[in-house]
């Protein structure tokens, strides 16, 4: 079961890196209709929606990971928070996991 926690984990680590591109390209969008740049401008949505698109499937394989934590633990996924996941993970994961969870808020 570890590898599924340390799985969950790394999903995490990507939707957060994720995220962060997605914020950065907002500010490069905010900034191309300051200028008026509409290359830019362009570029940007196709980043985006490419970000966009990357973040689906991490989270179509996170929901995935969690089913398979709730079918091993008995617990349903509706109950399998970030906060819950993290105090049931073994010692090494579950600091990662609650610094995922810090993160996420």
């Amino acid at each position: 079961m570890d590898a599924e926690y340390t799985r969950l984990h790394n999903l995490l680590k990507d939707e957060i890196g994720l995220i962060e591109e997605l914020i950065r390209l907002v500010e490069s969008e905010t900034e191309a209709l300051r200028t008026l740049s509409a290359d830019k401008l362009i570029q940007t949505a196709k980043e985006k929606e490419t970000i966009l698109l990357r973040q689906q499937m991490l989270e179509e394989t996170r929901q995935s990971v969690v089913e398979n934590l709730a079918a091993r633990t008995g617990a349903p996924v509706s109950a399998l928070t970030l906060e819950r996941l993290a105090q049931e993970a073994p010692p090494g994961v579950a600091r990662h996991l609650a610094e995922d969870r810090r993160r996420l808020r």
